[in-house]
């Protein structure tokens, strides 16, 4: 028996292919084989996990691509076992030339490579250090220096890329940059291409000159937070600079009720928390009788605090 959920993909995936195939009213109109159906057809292989779910929509998708084969090639019923496999097989080798033969027309193309060439430098300049120093369990407003920084930084490179695409300055010094093999390859210079890349370069820092400014003004020159006093310091020790500990908690959460949609939201937070915290290498380096005197504890009080979340909600 099928699973429901795959199924239910499976019905998605058709009108999908239904809404492609409206759109080419053409081939509709002249009882040509659809280009959703056509698309479907040219499936060869899935991305997926080992889930129930996943394994039984790889199979009733090919049943189902096998029931529409026949209105896509002529003469498929004829075909034996052999002649389809080799057909399914010519037929994703000729995607992939074609897609070989489309990133080549790109790669030869000296603007998208002027663009390969300024995001890797982006990361590898910018974007790269900045996560190391705010990543350095420095106090928030700590960063109020280096935001600065890189406003200037944003504000002279839109003016002037040059430097950054030679990799000749940078906003928070050298020895933040990881000078990697990959970093030795950004720095070959091709006159051509560098010309273009300048352009893009300073076209990316005028929009991120203008972004940083308005999301950190508080934490700019004549910002609210800009210098702050001894108690709001103190005050704000515990705030973090940035967002990873509650993004990795919501990706959890998001994981969870997916998995196990049935658990409660309070079993959902229970595990979360238990998680971050860290509670098992707790316990394990309390002694025995206290251990278990907690655990005994936690088991008589869980239908108390159910009733108190139950409530609260």
């Amino acid at each position: 028996m099928h699973n429901k959920a795959a199924s239910t993909t499976l019905d998605t995936l058709k009108e999908i292919l239904m809404d492609i195939s409206e759109v080419c009213d053409r081939n509709l109109e002249n009882n040509e084989a659809s280009h959703g159906n056509q698309i479907l057809c040219n499936m060869r292989d899935f991305m997926s996990d080992r889930a129930k779910t996943n394994l039984s929509l790889s199979k009733i998708l090919v049943e189902y691509r096998m029931q529409i084969m026949p209105e896509v090639i002529d003469g498929w019923d004829n075909f034996d076992d052999e002649q389809k496999d080799a057909y399914f097989f010519l037929n994703r080798h000729g995607a992939n030339n074609f897609l070989q033969k489309a990133t080549f027309a790109l790669c030869t193309s000296n603007v998208v490579v002027a663009e390969c060439k300024v995001l890797p430098l982006m990361s590898k300049i910018v974007t790269g250090p900045l996560w190391r120093l705010i990543e350095e369990n420095n106090h928030v407003l700590e960063m109020n220096f280096y935001y600065e920084m890189l406003l200037d930084f944003f504000n002279a490179n839109s003016k002037d890329a040059t430097s950054f695409i030679n990799c000749e300055t940078f906003p928070f010094g050298e020895h933040l940059i990881n000078k990697d093999k990959y970093f030795d390859c950004l720095k070959v210079s091709n006159n051509l291409v560098d010309t273009l890349a300048v352009q893009v370069a300073q076209t990316l820092f005028l929009s991120f000159y203008k972004l940083l400014k308005v999301a950190m003004q508080q934490q700019l020159p004549g910002g609210l937070f800009y210098e702050p006093s001894p108690e709001l310091t103190s005050e704000t020790l515990s705030v973090l600079p940035h967002n990873k500990i509650p993004e990795r908690a919501f990706g959890m959460l998001d994981f969870m009720v997916k998995y196990r949609p049935n658990a409660s939201i309070l079993t959902n937070e229970a595990f979360i928390t238990f998680s971050f915290n860290q509670t098992n290498e707790w316990l394990d380096s309390l002694s025995e009788k206290e251990r278990n005197e907690l655990l005994q504890d936690a088991r008589k009080k869980g239908r108390e605090l159910r009733g108190k979340f139950k409530r609260q909600v």
